[in-house]
């Protein structure tokens, strides 16, 4: 799995209003899609990037105004790319999307979730219902008839299940003690709930 594309001196240049280096606005535009399940999923779903290829996402994806690139310019450079550049992607999120997939099915079963459920849960209407559900935040990510587009993406996130089930599920197992067990991190989303109450959101 590739690193989180955030790094800590990028967070910390982002708090104190410093401009920040991007070297290839493509690997950057590429790094979003692939870091983002919502992206990533309507990627999957389309078949093609045209629907996240916006300049919104490509200024987000830049971190600009920080990296002070030229949005117009960079979009312009991923469009030439682009069949390219979703070849690329789909090698990457089909995989990063069945991770997601089984640490989101970890997290439903409480944790108890075990490799021959797993396996016994995963089909591709099963994968391609989640999909749709993941893309549809606003609707703004379904293509006009979702089930008809030809991507196979979800047929690629079971394989890679099927295939590396046990080895899958122990690297979601990992995350979901360590996040079960930071307290911290639990009392810290305990605040923001009681702030939001408080506000009357």
């Amino acid at each position: 799995m590739r690193r989180d594309p955030l790094t800590p001196e990028e967070v910390e240049a982002v708090l104190s209003h410093r401009e920040i280096p991007v070297k290839n606005p493509v690997e950057a535009f590429k790094d979003t899609i692939i870091h983002s399940g919502y992206l990533s999923s309507i990627v999957g779903l389309w078949g093609s990037i045209d629907p996240v290829l916006t300049r919104e996402i490509v200024s987000i994806a830049l971190r600009a105004p920080l990296t002070k690139i030229d949005v117009d310019n960079a979009l312009r450079e991923i469009s030439e790319k682009k069949n390219d550049v979703y070849r690329e992607l789909l090698d990457v999120i089909h995989r990063t999307l069945a991770v997601g997939f089984t640490r989101e099915l970890l997290w439903a079963s409480r944790g108890e979730l075990s490799e021959e459920v797993l396996v016994k849960t995963i089909n591709p209407l099963v994968v391609k219902t989640w999909l749709i559900a993941k893309a549809s935040i606003g609707r703004i990510g379904l293509p006009g008839k979702p089930w008809g587009v030809s991507s196979r993406i979800e047929e690629l996130i079971v394989e890679f299940i099927e295939k590396g089930a046990r080895g899958i599920l122990n690297k979601v197992k990992k995350e979901y003690e360590t996040l079960k067990n930071d307290s911290e991190y639990w009392e810290i989303l305990e605040r923001i709930r009681v702030r939001s109450g408080a506000a009357g959101i």
